[in-house]
């Protein structure tokens, strides 16, 4: 017996909770790793490129919906801003 769809999600979900990352979060990151600037910036390794082309490619498998190319930049930019309004309305403790 496999992994029901449920189930899957609910395993994603706990990994996002228990790295403190939200689907968001994860869009913006990704975004940044995959910029053009990154790639060429020499002060990186080339080995490290890999790391990140390997990662993302993970990511893009395991939360295919989630990905920043999978989801357009409106609904990005709306998430990014319920999420400073919860921020800047949250108390200290409040706030991952």
């Amino acid at each position: 017996m496999g992994v029901s769809l449920e189930q899957l999600e609910g395993q994603k979900n706990q990994i996002l909770e228990r790295s403190h990352l939200s689907r968001e979060k994860l869009c913006i990151t990704i975004e940044h790793l995959s910029n053009l600037n990154n790639q060429r910036n020499q002060k990186i390794k080339e080995e490290t490129h890999d790391q990140i082309r390997e990662l993302m490619t993970r990511i893009n498998d395991y939360y295919p919906s989630q990905t920043a190319f999978n989801q357009s930049s409106e609904a990005i930019d709306n998430a990014a801003n319920d999420y400073f309004q919860k921020v800047f309305s949250a108390d200290a403790h409040q706030v991952d």
